[in-house]
């Protein structure tokens, strides 16, 4: 009965609308509608996702596992520009200290994996 009623208004054509008005009776299926229906109806996003994979996995890059690569189309589409006149001359030695500081850590890890090895 209820179906007939909702199926001939046409404010609920928008399904949306529909489960909003539901909120409060179905919680946990107006959730899943506004996860569900708010999914973009373009390819444009998986395209440009497609096209970094392929920039990042060239014929040079071969031996990038699909993890890797993964990773950096993340990473890529995640860093956000930065603007290097708002860089502080602090903040730059502070980044120079961590980038010796996991070098160096690094390089002792290396020579103790070697040094593990040779025994």
């Amino acid at each position: 009965m209820e179906y007939e009623v909702i199926r001939s208004n046409p404010q609920y054509l928008d399904p949306l609308k529909f489960w909003y008005d539901r909120r409060d009776v179905y919680p946990c299926l107006f959730q899943l509608a506004l996860k569900t229906l708010s999914i973009p109806a373009t390819s444009v996003l998986s395209k440009q996702c497609f096209s970094k994979a392929g920039n990042i996995s060239t014929s040079g890059r071969a031996r990038l596992e699909a993890g890797t690569v993964e990773k950096l189309v993340y990473l890529q589409r995640s860093m956000k520009p930065i603007d290097v006149d708002q860089i502080t001359a602090e903040e730059l030695k502070e980044e120079r200290r961590h980038l010796e500081k996991s070098r160096d850590l690094k390089l002792r890890t290396a020579a103790y994996e070697s040094a593990l090895a040779s025994h």
